[in-house]
């Protein structure tokens, strides 16, 4: 009904801009007709402030209060008019930059049509939070980062535990009204956090609506626009003990302000203040980008966060904020406590999703979080302070931490249901793990030519076919001979979207030809002095294949916007390797099951033959 109500009020307000028989439409604000290639998101952004405007008139006790408007009559584009009118005399300074294009539009409207009557009446606006809220992602281009959606927000707020929160006012418009329509229950705030002094805004937000006359952001424009009216007409907030942040769309929110590093992103550490603002609780979404980090910050970062109190890490389903790719997970920070202990939960299960609807005032994203099934959910476990700092040994060399992820430190073994069955063999023990990495143009005019394997060239079964043909400089290539593939060299993508990562095949030489893997595989090579007993790579295949395999790998995942996994921890995987016997019966049927697999290609050949020969004489 709420997405129903801002679609009826956005259409509304957007007949004033549409040419008629009876009238010419009327333009927009300057600074939008100045537009190129934004013109048209910024065009819906503004239709957008002005039916938010009007819900907010609507709603008891906000700007019909201060306008005086009697609710018990049925509300018309004249009341709202009245209302903005008596709202903008109360604070013209702070008022006219949003509100005047917005009132100078609804008079000229209704110097058009006079008052409202039958269909063009503005009817069923329940001045309820969904409205906003669906108004405000749309005004955003539906962006779910810069909007988080009700089901992501209701859940940051149960972790909050709090009756009363803040949230910050820097892309907090989706934590703001993304709560349950009678329970309203949050507040913004910016840099001056719990103080008694009007709302000051982020420092990143103030120059947003004069950079606006030059160029368009919507999701920066929508969030300071509409941020400014709540300000208007909100009631006095209230404190509160917890405060929730959108942080989806910064590069690194929290990060040691005495850092000297000359690459660092300019907004690097801009959320620092909200760790140290007393808040008692804390409760921040991040795109995994951020514990991730890249360039070796991912300790720096983790030792930072520890340092304000993290306590919770959890791993919101794929997709629920964005593509199915893409990775997004809460930091719960407690304030007043020495952190012993941080507690991991793992909530990337589609199970714990549903069909997201899609349409107008929705977040574009894969999935819907369905919170109710986390509650008590089963995959959380703790790890010490000192057991995410230490350096776990790893093929001789001390590991870095790469991310601070989820499922980087599960206690779970993805193969222990078979742990005790067989006997088992480190991968890296018998075949060296490295990276395809890509063939660059030097400029030599001595050409050659290799195909080139992606993901695509890989069969359900595990069978690697030619790719596409390239032509490259015959110096670069024989720089590159460890990755021109030999025959029985396995290969799997250590990196990509859902449907590649892990994929792996093995590759077969054809004479005549030279084959190299794109840059997003491993290539998986027996060592030649590997021992008797060591499984053949017909037999690794079929072990990175299975479920064991593929859990390992799944769980291993760093994934901020593809899923990628480090070489080394594929070089760690056990592989079993006895005793003889049940690893004989194994090889039997791996054996059955690639004469099944010849069965199927055969029957494939012999349908498409009889597909060609049809309907001829």
């Amino acid at each position: 009904m709420s997405t129903e109500t801002s679609k009826s009020l956005f259409e509304f307000f957007a007949r004033a801009y549409r040419d008629t028989n009876e009238r010419v439409a009327f333009n927009y604000p300057s600074w939008i007709t100045q537009l190129k290639s934004d013109a048209p998101a910024a065009r819906v952004a503004h239709v957008c402030l002005q039916s938010a405007l009007a819900s907010m008139m609507a709603r008891p006790g906000w700007g019909g209060r201060i306008a005086g408007l009697d609710f018990d009559e049925e509300l018309t584009p004249v009341h709202y008019v009245q209302a903005l009118e008596a709202i903008r005399k109360m604070n013209p300074s702070g008022a006219d930059e949003v509100m005047a294009p917005i009132l100078s539009g609804l008079r000229e409207y209704l110097g058009f049509t006079g008052d409202i009557k039958g269909t063009d009446r503005i009817d069923g606006v329940d001045g309820g939070s969904g409205v906003l809220h669906g108004l405000a992602t749309e005004a955003a281009g539906r962006n779910a980062a810069a909007v988080t959606p009700v089901d992501v927000v209701n859940y940051m707020l149960d972790l909050s535990q709090s009756a009363q929160v803040h949230t910050y006012a820097l892309d907090g418009l989706g934590l703001l009204y993304g709560l349950d329509e009678q329970h309203r229950r949050a507040w913004a705030v910016g840099d001056e956090f719990q103080s008694e002094q009007a709302i000051v805004w982020p420092n990143s937000l103030e120059k947003t609506l004069e950079e606006a006359w030059m160029w368009f952001k919507a999701p920066e424009f929508s969030n300071r626009a509409f941020l400014e009216i709540e300000t208007l007409v909100a009631a006095e907030k209230k404190p509160a003990s917890a405060l929730l942040v959108n942080a989806a769309r910064q590069d690194l929110p929290f990060y040691p302000a005495e850092t000297k590093e000359d690459d660092l992103p300019t907004n690097a550490g801009l959320l620092n203040r909200c760790l140290t603002a007393g808040y008692q609780k804390v409760v921040v979404l991040v795109s995994n980008h951020y514990l991730t980090a890249g360039r070796g910050r991912a300790e720096l970062i983790l030792r930072h966060c520890l340092q304000h109190g993290l306590r919770r890490v959890i791993q919101l389903p794929m997709g629920v904020l964005g593509l199915r790719s893409q990775a997004h997970s809460i930091l719960v920070f407690e304030q007043g406590a020495n952190v012993d202990a941080v507690a991991f939960e793992n909530l990337m299960d589609e199970a714990l999703t549903t069909t997201v609807a899609k349409g107008f005032g929705l977040p574009r994203r894969a999935r819907q979080f369905d919170r109710g099934n986390a509650v008590g959910s089963s995959h959380i476990h703790s790890a010490s302070v000192q057991t995410l700092l230490n350096r776990r040994p790893g093929s001789g060399k001390a590991r870095k931490i790469l991310s601070f992820e989820v499922g980087q430190f599960s206690p779970l073994d993805a193969i222990a249901p078979v742990r005790d069955r067989y006997e088992f063999m480190r991968l890296g023990s018998f075949m060296d793990v490295f990276r395809s990495h890509h063939v660059v143009e030097t400029g030599d005019e001595k050409r050659s030519q290799y195909s080139e394997i992606g993901a695509a060239n890989i069969s359900a079964d595990g069978w690697v076919s030619l790719g596409k043909m390239k032509d490259c400089p015959t110096d670069s290539l024989e720089r590159r001979q460890a990755q021109i593939l030999r025959d029985g060299d396995l290969i799997m993508c250590f990196r990509g979207s859902p449907d590649s990562y892990a994929k792996a095949g093995i590759y077969r030489h054809q004479p005549g030809v030279q084959a190299v893997p794109n840059q997003s595989f491993v290539i998986i090579r027996r060592k030649q002095d590997a021992p008797d007993n060591a499984p053949s790579p017909e037999l690794v295949l079929w072990w990175l294949q299975s479920q064991y395999g593929q859990n390992y790998l799944q769980q291993k995942a760093i994934a901020p916007d593809v899923m990628r996994v480090a070489p080394r921890d594929i070089d760690a995987l056990d592989v079993p390797c006895g005793p003889p016997g049940l690893i004989e019966e194994e090889e039997k049927r791996l054996l059955r099951a690639q004469q099944a697999s010849q069965r199927i290609n055969e029957l494939r050949t012999e349908v498409a033959a009889l597909l060609e020969k049809a309907w001829q004489q």
